[in-house]
């Protein structure tokens, strides 16, 4: 174990400690309310630049701009309220406790994958820029299962037309090397 293994803990065990403070209901609404709002945002901002181009003087360039963050931001705190509420009724059910648990394991997985997809990204990086020693990276006991976690939880990435770029790209940089 070198100090890569423990700036790799840090980030995991950060998450659990926000998911403990906040609550699995907590956590579990903040990442519906980004997912909800980028989905709604994209669905039905239309509909609100629409709205604003009949009420507010804007110029025409920025109304679909602000008709996204305005759907955005309405969506993030209609659901943040949400879970707030839920919150709620389950600190009066005296779930607490269980509550606390759930959220840090749910964030410490959430920030587990999230360093696991970081990690996928810096591997390439760091082949063609050499921006780590690669022998530091081997004698790391969780960089090389943590960096490759992407692609067994998600067995599409690999299949991914981006990821095939990708593979090229980095194919293309080490012939460079």
């Amino acid at each position: 174990m070198n100090y890569i293994d423990l700036l790799l803990i840090i980030p995991i065990a950060l998450g659990a400690w926000k998911g403990f403070r906040k609550g699995l209901v907590i956590e579990v609404f903040s990442l519906l309310a980004l997912f909800a709002g980028i989905y709604l945002a994209i669905h039905f901002s239309d509909y609100i630049a629409n709205l604003l181009t009949d009420h507010v003087q804007l110029k025409s360039e920025y109304i679909p701009i602000a008709a996204f963050l305005l759907t955005f931001v309405a969506v993030l705190i209609g659901v943040h309220f949400l879970g707030k509420m839920i919150h709620s009724l389950v600190k009066m059910a005296a779930l607490e406790l269980f509550n606390k648990i759930f959220g840090a394991i749910f964030a410490a997985l959430k920030g587990l994958l999230i360093l696991c997809i970081v990690l996928l990204c810096f591997k390439a990086l760091n082949t063609r820029f050499g921006l780590v020693p690669e022998k530091l990276l081997e004698e790391s006991l969780l960089f090389e299962p943590l960096s490759s976690l992407p692609l067994v939880i998600l067995p599409a990435i690999e299949d991914s037309p981006w990821y095939g770029k990708f593979e090229e790209w980095k194919n293309d940089q080490l012939e460079v090397r």
